[in-house]
């Protein structure tokens, strides 16, 4: 769901929701849920304590366009300091993700990238 024109206790309440698991990650970063943001979602989040975290490469994994157009689509658009957005969880079936990332993970590390954590090389401002 957006985040966007929700009210502020609405927002609030779906984040909060998560704190438990965001917290266990140690991350103080919120990654809104279809990449869309706005004054009010910015605000509510630092309220909460917050920073909002995009990404840089969305291969659209959810889709399940098959692996090889996943790994295809990461690679061509990767760049150092990219974020790459990939879907596990939710409930939906993610084995296309999974054998992308056994094309990916070989073929950037290859090319000499150094696969992060975001939350764990970016402490939270």
């Amino acid at each position: 769901p957006s985040l966007c024109g929700i009210d502020h206790a609405t927002m609030s309440a779906e984040v909060s929701a998560t704190r438990e698991v965001l917290a266990a990650l140690g991350s103080g970063y919120l990654r809104r849920p279809d990449g869309y943001s706005d004054l009010h979602t910015a605000r509510v989040a630092a309220e909460l304590g917050y920073a909002l975290l995009f990404w840089h490469v969305d291969p659209r994994d959810w889709r399940r366009p098959g692996a090889e157009v996943i790994a295809r689509h990461v690679l061509r658009n990767c760049f150092p300091g990219a974020i790459i957005l990939l879907h596990d969880g939710g409930g939906e079936e993610r084995s296309q993700t999974h054998a992308a990332l056994h094309l990916l993970l070989p073929a950037l590390i290859g090319q000499g990238y150094a696969l992060r954590s975001y939350c764990r090389t970016h402490p939270h401002p």
